[in-house]
């Protein structure tokens, strides 16, 4: 032990390069860069939804808390904490990628305009917890009209599967009236109006059709003739829908002016707006 203590070392340690260093991405899609700043801020902007959907959901359970029966003061889960904390993480990582000298994470969102859409991350940020707005933010929609269209397309495309199935038409008639019930939440929509007034033209017809007589064994099949007149109906339907017309749209305007100004297609969206 001794000589061994005595002799040289084989290798002299290297003092650390942080040029060597592997960034982990194994949770990140793949092929993830920020080439450029437009870049960061898509990332940034992606982060902002994600961060402000779980302060939504978070504040919705401290009001079920504070509803229910016990006399705790309701606080953020653990949970929350954590998750908030690594989109957070994600956050000041991504400005790393912008020019030197790097801003700060609420200096950034301020510059970019972020913090007038999110104002739930602004406060968020700021107070370190998760606070209940007193005025609904404008973008708070968003989703919320997204899944409204996506009821539509769904069904439409159900619809259209059923046809093609014989063993399925028992279930038309129920998945009409679903239908005919997503296309009433846009009351506004003259176009879609034009669809409800077909459904309530047909729907008694088709209904009638299908019913089954009494202790019969028989699957209910639809005519040839609504068989036409559901396709059509449908196929219009989601031409309708996926061309986004200007009434459909509304809903995603404060999404689309806090997406616009890092969108590679911001000249098409801008157009748009003003013929609009």
């Amino acid at each position: 032990m001794s000589a061994m203590a005595r002799s040289n070392p084989l290798r002299d340690p290297q003092q650390y390069n942080e040029r060597f260093k592997v960034q982990i991405y194994i949770h990140e899609p793949c092929g993830l860069i920020f080439p450029d700043v437009t870049g960061v801020g898509r990332e940034m902007l992606g982060l902002c939804f994600l961060l402000d959907l779980l302060i939504k959901s978070e504040v919705i359970q401290m009001q079920n808390q504070r509803n229910g029966s016990s006399d705790e003061s309701p606080s953020e889960s653990e949970t929350f904490r954590k998750e908030a904390g690594q989109v957070i993480k994600k956050m000041k990582t991504t400005l790393q990628f912008l020019p030197k000298p790097v801003p700060e994470l609420e200096d950034y969102l301020d510059s970019q305009g972020l913090s007038l859409f999110f104002p739930r991350v602004e406060v968020f940020l700021i107070h370190g917890h998760p606070i209940e707005m007193l005025e609904k933010p404008a973008i708070d929609g968003h989703f919320e009209h997204i899944c409204k269209l996506n009821q539509l397309l769904v069904l439409s495309q159900l619809l259209q599967d059923h046809v093609q199935d014989n063993n399925q038409h028992k279930y038309i008639a129920l998945c009409i009236a679903l239908l005919y019930r997503a296309l009433q939440q846009f009351p506004d929509s003259i176009l879609l109006n034009s669809y409800c007034r077909d459904i309530e033209a047909n729907f008694s017809t088709i209904n009638s059709s299908l019913q089954q007589e009494a202790n019969s064994t028989a699957k209910p099949v639809l005519p040839e003739e609504h068989v036409s007149w559901l396709c059509k109906m449908t196929g219009g339907l989601l031409r309708t829908v996926r061309s986004l017309p200007y009434e459909l749209s509304d809903g995603l305007s404060p999404a689309i002016a806090a997406v616009l100004p890092f969108s590679d297609h911001s000249g098409a969206f801008s157009r748009r707006a003003d013929a609009k």
